[in-house]
């Protein structure tokens, strides 16, 4: 009795770092989805990405996509949501609410961040471009 206590507690322990491994790569199985997508989706525009593509692009089944983002419209929310996320977190670190930067020193430290931000993913400019929101506006 008091060794399968033992090997049940065991057990336990040994569930909780893989479920977290879990976690952790779901996580990043997201955000390389969400990368390859804002990719696809700016170089073929809305109508002419696929999901498909996208996971082409990954080496992944097109159901683990299907399965994270269940359309092509909710995966380029999704990727835009990422992309302004990264952004938002560069500069809610750089300049904090509570920072005593004017309102001039403040802009160009974001814009800085959005430069760099669209010198690392050059891919952003087209993939946020009008023609690609007219068609999602659209629907």
């Amino acid at each position: 009795m008091l060794i399968e206590s033992q090997m049940a507690k065991k057990a336990v322990r040994r569930e909780r770092p893989r479920k977290r491994a879990e976690q952790q790569r779901s996580i990043e199985t997201r955000a390389s989805i969400l990368n390859a997508a804002i990719a696809e989706f700016a170089e073929r525009g809305f109508e002419g990405a696929s999901i498909r593509a996208i996971a082409d692009r990954l080496g992944l089944q097109h159901p683990l996509i299907t399965y994270h983002y269940r359309s092509k419209d909710i995966l380029w929310r999704a990727a835009a949501q990422h992309a302004f996320a990264q952004i938002r977190s560069e500069w809610d670190i750089s300049t904090p609410e509570e920072s005593d930067l004017s309102p001039l020193a403040r802009l160009r430290q974001e814009y800085k961040i959005l430069f760099r931000y669209t010198v690392a993913f050059p891919e952003f400019h087209r993939f946020i471009a009008p023609g690609n929101l007219d068609e999602i506006i659209r629907g």
